[in-house]
């Protein structure tokens, strides 16, 4: 069972993902690489968001045994919504590279 506490260890591994300064009513925390949104925590602590490619969304929707809620804008996917409860720490790890793979290094 993962929690916000491993997200933000996993986070820590990569500097260019910075904490955006103030938050939401919808988010505790928001993360950003090059001033554009990639995670963001909700409110209850337990929720986050990643921003992700299509084709790793589609590919952990398939895959994934936890429960991985779509996001889409205009139709097209964008991200995954997650419970961290039924993410492992790796898994979560594993998200947060992701998510830089698609954000970092340009």
């Amino acid at each position: 069972m993962a929690t916000e506490q491993h997200l933000q260890i996993a986070i820590r591994e990569y500097p260019e993902i910075v904490e955006a300064p103030g938050n939401t009513s919808f988010r505790k925390a928001t993360f950003k690489i090059g001033g554009k949104g990639c995670i963001a925590v909700e409110k209850d602590g337990e929720h986050a968001t990643f921003a992700l490619l299509e084709d790793d969304i589609e590919a952990l929707i398939k895959q994934s045994s936890a429960s991985i809620e779509p996001i889409r804008k205009a139709g097209s996917l964008i991200g995954i919504r997650v419970n961290l409860t039924e993410l492992t720490a790796q898994q979560v790890k594993a998200l947060v590279k992701m998510t830089h793979s698609r954000f970092g290094n340009k």
